[in-house]
């Protein structure tokens, strides 16, 4: 949203738009390092002289270099929270922005609510990238983004679901599922050597859920349930006095086993997302709320919407409630892009608003 506001500050109107379509959120509830959108772009100074200077070999020798060395002592910058890209309340500023520019030049402003599926793996998203390292040999993210996913955390990955649901299986789909971690042991040899570790370590969320995962396979779906939740509150425990977002999304995956956990012990598929008040759901929708690794927009940019929605030139279509009526998780190929046939219902929402708000 941030990019959006400043697209039309300098640029957009200059096309004299008939009407603005807005869909964005998915990227404004995601951390990718400390800072927001709006304190990277604010330091974007002096942007013509840098271009100019841009086209002689030494200005980028020692750009480079600068750039490089900041970059490092940003990544090491462990005292500095990570931070979304833009926050609930910036991206409410920024709509209401948005709102007001179209409202100075008489310009409709639909907004659409993005949908997002809750089957997708909560904190799983960045570990494709795992193995991209910079010259010392780290990986290329802020420490608690790259602790988070370097650990040896399984997950209740049903990849015949994921074949029924997305066919072949997007590309990238396929390498965010392969890339959870995984051994070569049995689901007994499993259990077996988590109970072992567990004597030991008494407190180890990570056995639990792994643990967990062994039971889930196997059918044991009432001891999987035991695990996963101890799993969750033996990491609330720990992390009990930290409440900054890697913590929070860290904690997400024991609630995204449990949610899907339960829907294996119901044995309703994942038809009984379609109950808000089922507890699969319950734990899956945690799970989401709380997972700033994945683009996923959260309800507390909702909010934002629905506060934007009281301007008399603002039209705000509910997608999240449309896809769940006509397929829900099915109308998705990934984290958050539709199906052809999302899109497609997304065309013929829009277009009843034009019909019934504009008379076209």
């Amino acid at each position: 949203s941030e990019q959006i506001k400043r697209f039309l500050e300098l640029k957009g109107w200059s096309y004299e738009p008939d009407i603005i379509i807005l869909y964005c959120g998915n990227n404004d509830a995601s951390i990718s390092g400390y800072y927001t959108d709006r304190e990277i772009m604010s330091r974007q100074v002096l942007k013509k002289p840098r271009r100019f200077l841009a086209g002689f070999a030494f200005y980028r020798v020692i750009r480079d270099i600068i750039t490089s060395r900041k970059e490092i002592e940003e990544l090491n910058d462990t005292n500095r929270p990570l931070s979304p890209r833009v926050t609930p309340e910036q991206y409410g500023e920024n709509l209401t922005d948005i709102a007001e520019q179209c409202r100075r030049h008489d310009c409709p402003l639909i907004i659409l609510k993005p949908p997002v599926p809750y089957l997708w793996p909560a904190g799983l998203q960045f570990k494709v990238f795992a193995h991209l390292t910079g010259g010392d040999g780290q990986l290329i993210f802020p420490k608690p983004i790259a602790d988070i996913i370097g650990q040896k955390l399984k997950y209740c990955i049903d990849k015949n679901r994921s074949k029924e649901l997305y066919g072949g299986i997007d590309i990238f789909t396929r390498a965010v599922y392969n890339s959870a971690y995984d051994d070569s042991m049995t689901n007994d040899e499993a259990i077996e050597y988590y109970s072992s570790k567990l004597l030991k370590d008494k407190k180890n969320h990570l056995f639990y859920n792994n643990m967990g995962i062994a039971f889930w396979k196997s059918g044991q779906y009432f001891e999987a349930d035991y695990s996963f939740r101890v799993a969750r509150t033996l990491y609330q425990k720990e992390h009990e006095k930290d409440s900054s977002i890697a913590a929070l999304s860290a904690g997400a995956p024991y609630l995204y086993n449990t949610g899907i956990n339960l829907i294996s012990e119901s044995g309703a598929g994942i038809e009984i997302l379609n109950d808000s008040s089922s507890a699969a759901f319950a734990y899956l929708d945690s799970a989401l709320q709380l997972d700033y690794f994945s683009l996923r927009i959260k309800r507390t940019y909702f909010k934002q919407i629905d506060e934007v929605s009281k301007y008399d030139n603002v039209t705000v279509v509910n997608l999240p409630a449309v896809f769940r009526d006509q397929g829900g998780e099915k109308l998705f190929i990934d984290h958050c892009h539709p199906t052809f046939k999302g899109h497609y219902i997304i065309a013929e929402e829009i277009l009843k608003v034009f019909k019934t708000e504009f008379r076209l």
